[in-house]
């Protein structure tokens, strides 16, 4: 074998012998990349990549029934895109955050008492997300699991967000 291939870490901590079935080295496989993506989030300083979430996982926001806008709204607010750049608020407030917007006089307080509850220190919208059914590509969304989450909380987040994105977004 070549020296670039046994000095790979994949490749070093491959098991011996090495699984003789596809799914138990797909299992390797995941479990080897979670623990280098947990080694990583706990040892980066940038805090985009500290906010991820902690599983190696499709973001069940693209399986939802949404437009594409939408979508759009929740992947950047996922990845902290939304709002874009800290300006200053509508409200006066010298700059935009998750943190004020729960708190910002411009966006109706109903929206915000209307979502699920959260528990300190978590952002209401991402206390809705969190409640998204976690699939993989290949499973189907259940109707019982979506239908309490789209009735209850999407149709508001998906409110906050073009709204945010309305008075905050400079582009």
């Amino acid at each position: 074998m070549s020296s670039f291939i046994t000095q790979n870490p994949l490749y070093l901590a491959l098991p011996s012998p090495v699984p003789d079935k596809d799914s138990k080295l797909k299992s390797f496989f995941h479990s080897f990349c979670q623990s280098l993506f947990d080694q990583f989030i706990h040892t980066t300083s940038q805090v985009l990549i500290q906010h991820c979430c902690p599983l190696l996982e499709v973001d069940p926001v693209l399986f939802l029934p949404a437009t594409r806008a939408e979508r759009s709204h929740l992947v950047c607010w996922h990845l902290g895109w939304l709002p874009d750049v800290p300006v200053e608020c509508s409200c006066g407030h010298d700059h935009t955050s998750h943190h004020h917007l729960c708190e910002c006089p411009c966006i109706p307080e109903s929206l915000w008492d209307d979502l699920p509850v959260c528990p300190a220190g978590v952002h209401p919208i991402d206390t809705c997300l969190n409640l998204l059914p976690r699939l993989s590509p290949t499973q189907t969304i259940s109707l019982q699991k979506l239908l309490p989450l789209v009735l209850s909380g999407l149709p508001l987040v998906s409110s906050l967000l073009f709204l945010i994105e309305d008075w905050c977004c400079v582009s």
